[in-house]
């Protein structure tokens, strides 16, 4: 886990640099946020791991997050079209900010997410529950209308109405807190069966493998929006993949 974070805080300080030294091509600089927010979630993890530091963890996810939105910013500040590196699909970062406690900068990572699909640029399924995400961070007036057509549209590209994240969104829209926790313990499920299937594999070799395998940071992130939302979630409660100490509040 140490050269882990070695290796991630290295390679922090040398997007930093790069993202930092003048104009670039606009593909080069969005693919430079979008690793630096990358390699925060890694160096994150690591520390949460490696010394369960706890603070490094908080403040790592919050850098995630912050790289995003000066992503999202950038973009819309040159008016340029959402990439494969801006779409909503890439939740990672979002998830980041909701798990480190900071509403604020969700909030604010939802406001200039892309709201349209990109065809062939990102999977649909993960454009409607990234904007799902971003709904519930920012929890305004009428959002449960808003709401409806999303869920429908993951469930329709989805066609399983029992999937993970269709259920978890209905239980948050609904307050139903059994219903949550029972969807969140099969989110998890599912999160590290998949990565039981591919041990072994090349994908096993990346840095981000071994740390994601061990703490869901999506879940984290969950987590913290049920209790956003009000839902009366044992707080003392043992969930698989979601350490106590790296739970907000």
């Amino acid at each position: 886990m140490i050269h882990h974070e070695a290796n991630a805080v290295e390679a922090i300080r040398v997007l930093t640099l790069e993202a930092e030294s003048g104009p670039r091509p606009v593909e080069e600089r969005e693919r430079i946020l979008f690793h630096l927010s990358r390699h925060c979630r890694i160096a994150a993890l690591s520390a949460l791991l490696a010394r369960a530091d706890v603070v490094s963890f908080r403040e790592r996810l919050r850098l995630s997050g912050t790289w995003r939105l000066n992503l999202l910013r950038d973009r819309a500040a040159q008016e340029r079209p959402f990439s494969r590196f801006t779409g909503a699909a890439q939740i990672a970062p979002l998830c980041d900010a909701l798990a480190a406690g900071e509403d604020t900068l969700a909030q604010d990572i939802a406001r200039a997410s892309a709201p349209e699909w990109l065809a062939r640029k990102e999977f649909e399924d993960d454009f409607y529950y990234g904007r799902l995400l971003g709904g519930f961070a920012l929890r305004e007036p009428g959002w449960e209308a808003v709401a409806a057509p999303l869920l429908s549209g993951l469930l329709r590209v989805m066609q399983d109405e029992t999937a993970p994240r269709v259920r978890v969104c209905r239980a948050l829209l609904a307050h139903e807190p059994d219903a949550f926790v029972a969807a969140l313990l099969e989110l998890l499920e599912r999160h590290g069966a998949w990565f039981r299937a591919r041990a072994g594999t090349l994908q096993a070799r990346e840095p981000a493998f071994e740390l994601e395998r061990s703490v869901c940071v999506e879940g984290l992130a969950l987590l913290h929006l049920a209790s956003r939302h009000g839902l009366s979630v044992d707080p003392a409660a043992e969930y698989p993949l979601l350490p106590d100490i790296a739970r907000v509040g």
